[in-house]
């Protein structure tokens, strides 16, 4: 081999192992189907957002942006593009895709004027860091002491509400002097703050198809 054609192989095996390390390169390839997310540029910023979805931009097959209510009172919109990772927690998520009240947490990037999502993890039930965020379900049973209340959840599980005199009732929205009487199959809107206890309600609202102003409901003394 002359002196030229070495001096080529070896600036062709150099710029190969440039390519293999680079970012830019890193995202159009992977193994197999395996998708590779994007890494963020140099001096990019980069966030985690916690939450729960209320709102899904464009179509359901297709969706190009989530605004979520993260768990500081704001909310932020995230947009979706061809390139983010979408994985589901469980079987149900997987099935009907991203659906307002799914609740996500989103690894995303900042672009010249929004986020743009690198991967959102998302279930149709509360996990990992999310610790404030609202359900809704139907009664099952309450314990004894009628401190506690067994919530049946739209995503097939069961979950305790904890209740403390800190928690705030309401009956179809018009809040309540006192806390209502729940009774099995009610439907409430439960605010919670999830802590190492339990599920704790901040706020119960009780759903009914009567109006309040017309209701007999009888309430705890």
């Amino acid at each position: 081999m002359t002196h030229s054609a070495r001096v080529l192989a070896a600036s062709m095996t150099a710029l190969l192992a440039v390519l293999l390390v680079s970012p830019a390169f890193a995202e159009h390839r992977g193994a197999g189907n395996l998708v590779v997310a994007p890494t963020p540029r140099p001096g990019q910023t980069s966030a985690r957002f916690v939450g729960q979805i209320t709102g899904v931009l464009g179509s359901d097959a297709s969706p190009t942006g989530i605004t979520m209510q993260l768990q500081v009172s704001r909310t932020v919109t995230v947009r979706l593009a061809a390139k983010t990772i979408l994985k589901a927690r469980s079987a149900e998520a997987q099935v009907e895709g991203l659906m307002v009240g799914d609740f996500a947490v989103i690894q995303a990037v900042r672009g010249s004027l929004d986020w743009n999502a690198r991967r959102v993890i998302f279930d149709v039930d509360p996990f990992g860091p999310i610790r404030f965020f609202t359900v809704t379900g139907s009664v099952v049973r309450l314990n004894r002491a009628d401190t506690q209340v067994l919530l049946a959840l739209p995503g097939g599980s069961t979950r305790w509400i904890i209740m403390t005199r800190n928690t705030h009732y309401s009956l179809d929205g018009v809040p309540t002097e006192a806390a209502p009487a729940l009774l099995r199959t009610d439907v409430l809107q439960v605010d919670v703050h999830k802590v190492p206890r339990g599920w704790v309600a901040t706020a119960i609202n009780v759903k009914s198809l009567r109006n309040p102003a017309q209701s007999h409901r009888a309430t705890s003394p």
